[in-house]
């Protein structure tokens, strides 16, 4: 062999060895999955072949794989398709929580589990108010105990029934509701002319409506308002005139007004302790407090503070002493003031 042939050798050799290598580098680019980039002409034009490469890849991406399962027995195969899961994004997973959250919240809106119904309503330390009237008052029966708030239930509830003093509530996921309630203790009934009912009033002098029964109360029957409790004179202006109360006006929500002074409630069940038997209790807006005599039929009046009640009684005893042998009976005897009794005869 010639030193021409085993050139010639040589050189064909490698262009073999050339070719394979561009070959494998073809395919490898191939398989790597990198965008081809764009082909652009001097028009501003893409290039079309770049834009089927995508959507080939796109279908590829997106179609269904398969899987080939051998069978033992022969070279049979089972061809299985595969269910390609869609692809979530953060807006989709976003999209997924809000949606189950919803669900959740308004399964505990509508559940029976989280209301506070009636059985699931604990109302302790009621005595004269119905316990019908605090769920009815309360605005919680049937209503999710999450949206149930103890502090504002705590201060709306004594405004809403005037006879509650003050009220503890506990609330619990389970359903649970536990009101402690402390009612306000009536020492009189105050029952005005022109009223549709007659009202409470308890040591503090506060005029609240009436709810359901209470015995061993006095009854002060009257004809128009008291006097103005001493609280209301000094907190009102020199200028101005305090405003009477209305005890119809307790509907509104007002409650706790305040329609005596304390002292006076004191003197008024001072007083009554020394009413003769079924003789009753009455108010007038020019004489004060007092009651008509069952054993001589005229009025006695005390005036409208009665402080010093148990002297005031003791003169009239002695004044209604000297009418018991004259023939003329007086209408009506005053202790109104103390150091000036007086009385007016039958016309």
């Amino acid at each position: 062999m010639t030193a021409e042939q085993r050139r010639s050798e040589v050189v064909r050799a490698r262009r073999g060895l050339r070719k394979n290598t561009a070959s494998v580098s073809r395919a490898s680019r191939k398989n790597t999955g990198r965008p081809i980039p764009p082909m652009v002409s001097r028009t501003g034009m893409v290039s079309v072949a770049h834009e089927q490469e995508n959507r080939r890849r796109k279908a590829q991406a997106t179609g269904r794989r398969r899987v080939d399962l051998p069978i033992r027995a022969g070279n049979a195969e089972i061809r299985l398709p595969v269910v390609t899961l869609p692809r979530m994004g953060g807006r989709g997973f976003s999209l997924v929580v809000v949606l189950l959250l919803s669900f959740a919240l308004f399964w505990m809106i509508n559940s029976p589990a989280y209301s506070a119904t009636g059985d699931r309503i604990q109302v302790d330390g009621l005595e004269r108010v119905d316990r019908e009237l605090i769920l009815a008052k309360s605005g919680i029966l049937n209503k999710p105990v999450f949206l149930i708030s103890p502090e504002s239930l705590v201060e709306s509830l004594p405004k809403a029934v005037p006879a509650l003093d003050s009220a503890k509530v506990s609330v619990k996921m389970n359903g649970a509701v536990v009101i402690k309630a402390m009612e306000r203790v009536p020492v009189l009934i105050w029952d005005q002319d022109g009223l549709p009912q007659p009202s409470w009033v308890d040591l503090e002098g506060r005029l609240f409506p009436a709810y359901g029964t209470s015995e061993n109360l006095v009854h002060v029957k009257a004809n128009g308002y008291p006097p103005i409790p001493r609280q209301l004179l000094i907190a009102s202006s020199a200028d101005e005139e305090p405003e009477e109360i209305n005890p119809e006006d307790l509907d509104k929500d007002k409650g706790r007004e305040q329609l005596l002074d304390p002292e006076l409630v004191s003197n008024i069940l001072t007083l009554a302790r020394s009413l003769p038997p079924e003789s009753q209790l009455v108010y007038d807006q020019d004489h004060g407090f007092g009651w008509e005599d069952p054993n001589y039929h005229w009025m006695v009046f005390f005036g409208k503070q009665l402080d010093q009640s148990t002297l005031r009684v003791k003169i009239y005893e002695e004044i209604a002493a000297m009418f018991t042998e004259k023939q003329h009976k007086p209408v009506l005897i005053s202790v109104e003031y103390i150091h000036a009794p007086y009385y007016r005869m039958e016309p």
